[in-house]
């Protein structure tokens, strides 16, 4: 992968994640909030639940739900779900099986990330690694 399909891609996560409604704030009020983000974006990958995140900054499940989703506009478990997607797709495009990046993602199975992404995406994830095309509709 060049440089410029890296970049293209890193665009195109970022157009999806404005489609989609999961668009970077510049301001997060609770600092419990910006801890979850903060986790989230330096991962292993391996362990997604609203339950272990709540653990981590203090909160129950639901409270950490309700809280996330009150200054961010998006259900937690909806950006959980993204985030999964977003480290699925850079192992592809870094070489990876569907299988293993799935796994890499933590996803229960690979065929629960095929199911998300054809749900999400409206295409299989071997299409749309193969033929990137679909990186047009957002660049």
């Amino acid at each position: 992968m060049t440089a410029t399909d890296k970049r293209q891609y890193a665009e195109f996560v970022d157009n999806f994640a404005e489609y989609l409604g999961v668009c970077k704030r510049t301001k997060i009020l609770d600092e419990r909030i910006n801890k979850v983000l903060e986790l989230l974006q330096n991962c292993d990958c391996y362990r997604h639940s609203i339950e272990s995140f709540a653990d981590k900054v203090s909160l129950s499940a639901s409270r950490l739900s309700h809280l996330f989703r009150e200054q961010t506009s998006i259900p937690l478990k909806s950006y959980i779900l993204f985030h999964q997607l977003e480290k699925a797709f850079i192992a592809l495009t870094n070489g990876k099986t569907a299988t293993e990046a799935a796994m890499l993602a933590g996803f229960d199975s690979p065929s629960h990330f095929a199911a998300t992404v054809k749900k999400w995406m409206g295409m299989p994830a071997s299409q749309s690694v193969k033929d990137s095309d679909f990186l047009k509709v957002f660049i």
